[in-house]
């Protein structure tokens, strides 16, 4: 069955590919969003950033709600 693999598996990254991945990162992208327009998966796109030395976002992250010290209600 591995004789069926596409050409996409362990394809290179090239340097527009990189450049995309950066300006999507550095946009607030979501990990799933780049990986589908990369046509990647989401680990290889991780993974990528990673030695890029980009850090991704897999989900949302509501804003951080907590206790403000010092101030009363």
């Amino acid at each position: 069955m591995t004789y069926l693999m596409t050409k996409r598996v362990r394809r290179r990254w090239t340097d527009e590919e990189d450049a995309d991945l950066r300006n999507r990162v550095e946009a607030g992208e979501l990990l799933p969003v780049i990986a589908r327009a990369l046509d990647r998966t989401q680990m290889a796109c991780s993974t990528r950033a990673e030695s890029l030395g980009l850090r991704t976002r897999s989900t949302a992250r509501p804003a951080r709600v907590g206790i403000h010290h010092g101030t009363e209600a």
